[in-house]
């Protein structure tokens, strides 16, 4: 189940710790300018160790229709030896987040067992 927390930071890319930089990096990279639209999700990397080494990260677009809401959000499940967890975004905050993390460059994460 996703944090419900609330942040004031969490709009800014360097309050994330670096592997959910590197995850909403991907976003950004497959988006570029346009607006951030559940189709996008075909364009990112699929596949175990694809985005984060030795992890499986999935993306989901659940539907205002599906919550009974007039607005969706996109979730990010992370699955491996070292992050674990999931993350609940409002569109317009992850579009913001992808955009500014395709402009900067994050850095990749490397495991003590990779050459």
């Amino acid at each position: 189940m996703p944090l419900r927390h609330k942040f004031t930071e969490d709009e800014n890319l360097e309050w994330w710790p670096l592997h959910v930089q590197v995850i909403v990096a991907a976003i950004g990279a497959a988006t570029g300018e346009q607006r951030l639209r559940p189709e996008h999700l075909r364009l990112l990397p699929s596949g175990f160790g694809r985005i984060l080494p030795g992890h499986e990260v999935t993306f989901r677009h659940v539907s205002g229709k599906e919550l009974g809401t007039r607005k969706g959000h996109y979730l990010v499940l992370v699955d491996g030896p070292v992050y674990a967890g999931s993350w609940r975004f409002q569109s317009g905050k992850l579009e913001k987040l992808a955009r500014a993390a395709a402009k900067k460059s994050v850095p990749k994460l490397k495991w003590a067992a990779e050459p």
